[in-house]
């Protein structure tokens, strides 16, 4: 090897060692500083909360019985359904990052927040409606990222708040907008980056890797959302593309100008090319082999070696257990009722574990009822199992329970 080729293999070098210096160093930043370290940050561009009689007159209603301002915000009865709207703040699209709400509404079947663009003539022509259905745990405060919704708002002009349902006491704080500086959005793509993945019933087949959300609030990465998100894959393709034409009209520029050998020059660009890309690939290759282990420990903890009656397994949660401790009710029953939170994919578990007893898909026809995960769920002062308050069998026994809102009862049911 002669002395100009060690010299460029040294810088060669010296330059790779570089790059992984640095990507390292923000490596660790985000494993010793993990998400829920940084600070709540964002300015609010807009309060549209309850403190006063003008920020009632702010809004226009339809459907409202009595309302009246507390502590806690908006309070008001509603007999079917209601409707609050607003028009957006000036400079929504251009400089809203997100929207915080805050409201309790146990008793409602629904609350919507709706976006809506009218034509000429006061006619709703388009409409972006995001509901929220789970409010029986009390006050409800959501945060929404508008990144995944900017295509389905644009163009709205108007904000509403619809509720579906009777209730009394209704109570909603109010709104507020957020904007982020450009530093914070950056801090937040680089957040969303070491978000990992859980492993899904999908992931067999499908990884989606690291994706990049510019926004630092308060929210955890939903696998609805990941898919919304725009992919690290589109910066790392894209700026591996830019680089490669930077470092072709760099090494024209010397061969041009300051006639340098086109060979020596070639091999040059090519290493400290590739020597880029093997340091990108190492990078990634650390952030996916992180994403593997920690799914691996999560695992081990949560199931391989946790107590029993403890163990959960990824999305099933303690399913598995549960069935373990459903069988032996069920040895020499033909027939019984299963009831859970969703049907897919512990119906179809279920009938495989159990056979040759069968959970029923239809009306109600065995004297076996196996609940699990059930909170509407429960067994009256008469002894009566409960759909959401309202007895559902004759007077029977609960022949063991799981836990709180898992457990298998013998009853008849009540037609």
């Amino acid at each position: 090897m002669n002395r100009t080729q060690y010299i460029l293999g040294f810088r060669i070098f010296g330059f790779f060692s570089a790059w992984c210096l640095v990507l390292g160093i923000f490596t660790l930043t985000s494993l010793f500083f993990p998400q829920k370290t940084w600070a709540k940050a964002g300015e609010i561009y807009e309060d549209w909360t309850f403190r006063d009689e003008e920020d009632i007159r702010a809004w226009s209603y339809k459907g409202m019985e009595e309302a009246a301002l507390t502590d806690e915000g908006l309070q008001f009865d509603i007999q079917a359904n209601a409707t609050m709207f607003r028009a957006l703040p000036e400079g929504f699209h251009q400089h809203v990052d997100a929207i915080e709400l805050s409201f309790d509404a146990m008793t409602l079947k629904e609350v919507a927040l709706l976006f809506l663009t009218f034509d000429d003539e006061g006619k709703i022509v388009r409409r972006f409606r995001m509901s929220f259905l789970d409010m029986a745990d009390g006050p409800v405060h959501q945060y929404i990222p508008l990144e995944f919704y900017r295509r389905e708002v644009e163009k709205t002009e108007v904000l509403a708040m619809v509720y579906e349902g009777s209730a009394q006491d209704v109570t909603f704080d109010g709104i507020r907008f957020i904007h982020y500086s450009l530093f914070e959005k950056l801090i937040g793509a680089w957040k969303s980056f070491w978000n990992m993945q859980s492993f899904q019933p999908f992931t067999i087949n499908i990884l989606h890797g690291p994706v990049i959300v510019k926004d630092r609030g308060p929210f955890s990465l939903r696998e609805d959302q990941r898919v919304m998100a725009l992919s690290a894959n589109a910066y790392f393709l894209v700026g591996i593309a830019l680089f490669g034409l930077a470092m072709l009209f760099i090494a024209l520029y010397r061969v041009r100008m300051k006639r340098e050998s086109w060979e020596n020059v070639r091999l040059s660009s090519l290493r400290v090319f590739l020597g880029t890309v093997f340091a990108l690939w190492l990078f990634y290759d650390l952030r996916m082999g992180m994403e593997f282990l920690q799914n691996v420990a999560h695992d081990h903890f949560s199931f391989v070696i946790a107590e029993e009656r403890e163990k959960e397994f990824r999305d099933v949660g303690k399913f598995p257990e549960f069935i373990a401790f459903a069988k032996p009710y069920l040895k020499d029953v033909p027939l019984y009722e299963f009831f859970t939170a969703e049907r897919w994919p512990f119906f179809g578990m279920m009938r495989y574990e159990t056979y040759p007893a069968k959970p029923n898909p239809g009306e109600p026809l065995a004297d076996i009822w196996v609940i699990f995960n059930r909170r509407d769920m429960g067994v009256d002062t008469e002894n009566r199992l409960t759909l959401s308050g309202n007895p559902i069998t004759l007077p029977g026994t609960v022949l063991a329970r799981f836990d709180v809102s898992s457990f298998i009862f013998r009853g008849q049911y009540a037609k």
